[in-house]
């Protein structure tokens, strides 16, 4: 088994998952990135936010067993495919909620990232 094939059965199962448990009147998740741009080191600069929508992702409430230490009341899991890069600092926003993604963790057996699970906490 390759490593396109088990990407494809990770979307797969992923889309069927939103599938099974979602609705029409579910928001969509996506990842928000902004650059600032500035000329000089006086300038404010301009700042981009870039946002791309996460086709394949859910989200997966921690157990209340694994609260404390890292993981505080409230914080969420995203499980998404590999197609969208997931960055410590990186915004994910749900409707009108935003996360930050505080540890990632890029699931790669070998050099090609099958899924990304991210720990992402209420901003």
């Amino acid at each position: 088994m390759t490593s396109a094939t088990i990407r494809a059965d990770i979307q797969q199962g992923l889309a069927d998952a939103i599938a099974e448990v979602g609705s029409n009147g579910v928001d969509k998740v996506y990842r928000v990135r902004s650059t600032t741009t500035s000329t000089s080191p006086l300038d404010i600069g301009t700042t981009t936010e870039t946002v791309t929508e996460l086709v394949n992702a859910i989200f997966v409430n921690y157990s209340i067993n694994l609260v404390g230490g890292n993981i505080r009341a409230g914080d969420r899991e995203l499980i998404s495919d590999h197609t969208v890069e997931i960055l410590p600092g990186d915004i994910i926003r749900q409707g009108t909620t935003n996360y930050i993604v505080i540890p990632t963790n890029p699931v790669a057996p070998t050099s090609d990232v099958l899924l990304y699970k991210s720990q992402c906490r209420v901003q």
